[in-house]
């Protein structure tokens, strides 16, 4: 048996072969994690939901802008959905869940405070009523 100083033909060529296969596992495998990022439908199902919920309390009348804006970032998150950029897609869908709350609580706010005037009106009309029947009475 002959020893060789250089790697024979052969064992340079399964060299080469183990090589290849390696790079080419390490490619599949890099493909997969990138490719296998799932859509961020819990984060998509909460926003639709935040926003449903706006529509119901009628949020419209009172914080529209915030309301079309939650939409419009919602419509963007299923864009990124559609260009596989799956973290813009879930960063977009909790940005359109917070903006629809923030809509909601807006709108809570804003009839808050029209209950408050009207309260104040009728404060202020009790108060003279009560002033013209004292006056009445003397």
């Amino acid at each position: 048996m002959k020893k060789y100083d250089h790697p024979t033909p052969i064992l340079h060529s399964m060299r080469r072969l183990g090589l290849i296969i390696s790079v080419a596992g390490l490619i599949v495998l890099l493909n997969a994690c990138v490719s296998s990022q799932s859509p961020p439908t819990q984060a998509i199902w909460a926003a639709e939901a935040a926003i449903n919920q706006a529509d119901r309390a009628r949020v419209n009348e009172y914080a529209a802008a915030e309301l079309l804006q939650a939409r419009d970032i919602l419509n963007r998150a299923n864009l990124a959905i559609s260009e596989n950029k799956m973290k813009r897609a879930g960063q977009l869908a909790k940005q359109s869940q917070v903006t629809a709350q923030l809509a909601l609580v807006r709108a809570e706010l804003v009839k808050a405070q029209v209950v408050n005037a009207e309260m104040a009106k009728s404060i202020t009309q009790l108060a003279q009523e009560i002033q013209r029947n004292q006056r009445e009475k003397l």
